[in-house]
């Protein structure tokens, strides 16, 4: 419970696809990290090949504890969507209940939206404790972010930038 925050995205910088350095082909063992930086701040990004997000990588200098979950629009987390955003659902099911994350997930988005007059849209995050296998496994939070995909679904937000086969898109692990 006290890892809920309601945080508003706010961008200081805008990448373009001619800024952003080639990654070098990997192997499945290899790991990619790519840098990006502002004048303000830096962001590091490992991309490991075929690795299970769910898991604890192998090399502990990899590790993480927070999940990063490409929430639907709808701003939902069950275990009958798609995609990570499943994975994670199914991954917090505690004591038989299959909502435990999304239950978290409709208090924050009541908390942001008291906080911002507005309930969250494109380019917000919101973050929700871990639940059963997850939490047992030691990660400790979800950020739900909403933002542009590559998939061809109407209802999805598309941006030249997330295309299939962009950097950007291929440097992001959903």
């Amino acid at each position: 419970k006290g890892l809920q925050r309601v945080l508003r995205a706010t961008p200081t910088h805008t990448v373009n696809q001619e800024s952003l350095p080639a990654a070098a082909p990997a192997s499945p063992a290899s790991a990619t990290t790519l840098r990006f930086t502002t004048a303000l701040r830096g962001l590091n990004v490992t991309v490991l090949p075929n690795h299970n997000l769910l898991k604890h990588p192998a090399d502990a200098s990899h590790g993480y504890t927070i999940m990063l979950n490409s929430i639907s629009p709808e701003w939902e987390c069950l275990p009958q969507h798609s995609g990570i955003n499943k994975a994670i659902a199914k991954g917090c099911i505690e004591d038989g209940s299959t909502t435990a994350v999304n239950d978290a997930l409709q208090q924050a988005i009541a908390q942001f939206a008291e906080a911002n007059g507005a309930g969250p849209t494109y380019g917000d995050v919101l973050v929700t404790p871990t639940y059963g296998a997850l939490r047992a496994d030691g990660f400790t939070a979800i950020a739900h972010a909403l933002g542009a995909d590559c998939s061809d679904r109407g209802k999805r937000y598309r941006v030249p930038l997330f295309e299939p086969t962009a950097p950007p898109t291929l440097a992001a692990v959903f």
